[in-house]
């Protein structure tokens, strides 16, 4: 005979007899709690891949970062932001420009602890220009 058959004969008679010593609710539950033990030890070793390839991620993105880490440098006067020698608005994060950072902010109310390299430009946008162009908007609108 095959030993599969053995195997197969055994459950049975195991199923038989906690059938008959603690009744047919309690068998099913026991067979609940061995299937969920089993399905929760099927996660844990799933978790346990999930969880190494997680560390080897971050590992190999710790290594990156370290080796394209930014320069920033913020304005004590006015907030504006440098990252990595591109300047950015302090309030709206925006690309900007240091030509017109320093028509509008730097030449006005910049002192020497303005970081702005283009302090002192005449070439970027001033608020008389702003001015003018508003002016010309509104004399567009009113014709």
């Amino acid at each position: 005979m095959n030993p599969i058959y053995y195997t197969t004969y055994l459950v049975l008679l195991i199923f038989l007899t906690l059938v008959v010593i603690g009744g047919y609710e309690s068998t099913m539950r026991l067979i609940q709690y061995v299937e969920i033990q089993i399905r929760y030890l099927c996660v844990q070793i799933r978790m346990l891949f999930m969880r190494r390839r997680l560390e080897q991620e971050m590992r190999s993105f710790h290594k990156k970062s370290e080796t394209q880490m930014s320069e920033t440098k913020t304005c004590p006067k006015c907030g504006a932001t440098w990252v990595d020698g591109q300047h950015y608005w302090s309030g709206t994060g925006a690309l900007g420009n240091e030509d017109d950072l320093a028509g509008l902010v730097c030449n006005k109310l910049g002192n020497d602890d303005c970081i702005n390299p283009k302090r002192g430009s005449e070439q970027g946008i001033t608020w008389e220009i702003r001015k003018d162009m508003l002016n010309k908007k509104q004399n567009e609108m009113d014709q």
